[in-house]
């Protein structure tokens, strides 16, 4: 079986070449062979759960990862140890982003992995969602995927051809222009939450000293007898409640303006 992954890139005119300082890519059954690797490809060792090793050659052309392999597990394997000889991302870890694929030929293979950019674009509906939150995890997947996938089809346009290279073009345009505008959105709305919130502590912070200010004094007057206690207790009692009614009523009326 014939097995295609592209290596990642933001240039879509970059050739991949071997990354500097990044050693030797290892997953959990598979090694490359580092000193046969060139800016071609590489040979990589591969073990199955027998412990059998078997040497693959695995070929790099234009920017595609193309190796041959029975197992459908172990292909994704080498793949993700492969490109992270070429490729480092930091949007995901190495089991996410685009995948290898099965295909007889590269016209195939680019055409089954943009549908892996289509497949993400569908899945993304669930950032429209009114109460969806974005973490820092789904912005820069999201952002990496859209960047990536705008350098994919640029890359490979005449094998996509215009009509599909136009709708992915703007799939994946207006979703990267809408999720920089959702996280706008999000930040100025936790802003204005942590301003009122840091505000309405202040308020009742004074509303508190305020009490405790007029309850204090009333004791302090009514225990020296300048006044009748049973007449001005209900008196003192409202103004010392009357900074949290103010504060209430404020914030009922904020409430009814921003609805």
């Amino acid at each position: 079986m014939r097995f295609w992954g592209w290596i990642p890139t933001l240039d879509p005119g970059y050739d991949a070449e071997p990354l500097p300082f990044v050693g030797n890519g290892q997953d959990s059954r598979t090694v490359i062979i580092e000193d046969t690797l060139d800016s071609d490809g590489c040979f990589v060792s591969v073990g199955d759960r027998t412990g059998t090793r078997t040497v693959l050659r695995v070929d790099v052309v234009d920017n595609m990862v193309t190796f041959d392999c029975q197992d459908g597990t172990l292909s994704r394997e080498v793949f993700r140890a492969v490109k992270r000889m070429f490729h480092m991302d930091r949007t995901h870890d190495t089991s996410a982003g685009i995948v290898c694929v099965q295909a007889e030929d590269r016209t195939t293979a680019v055409r089954m992995i943009l549908d892996q950019f289509g497949t993400f674009l569908r899945r993304g509906d669930e950032i429209t969602e009114p109460n969806y939150m974005f973490s820092s995890s789904d912005y820069l997947r999201h952002r990496g995927m859209v960047d990536y996938g705008l350098s994919f089809i640029e890359r490979y346009r005449d094998t996509i051809g215009e009509t599909d290279y136009a709708a992915y073009r703007e799939m994946l345009t207006s979703h990267g222009r809408y999720i920089g505008t959702r996280l706008d959105l999000q930040r100025g709305d936790r802003n204005d939450r942590h301003s009122e919130f840091s505000r309405g502590n202040g308020e009742a912070v004074i509303a508190l000293t305020l009490f405790s200010v007029v309850m204090a004094v009333h004791t302090l007057l009514s225990g020296h007898g300048y006044y009748d206690g049973a007449l001005w207790d209900p008196v003192a009692l409202l103004l010392a409640v009357s900074p949290f009614i103010r504060l209430y009523t404020g914030r009922l009326v904020r409430d009814r303006i921003a609805d």
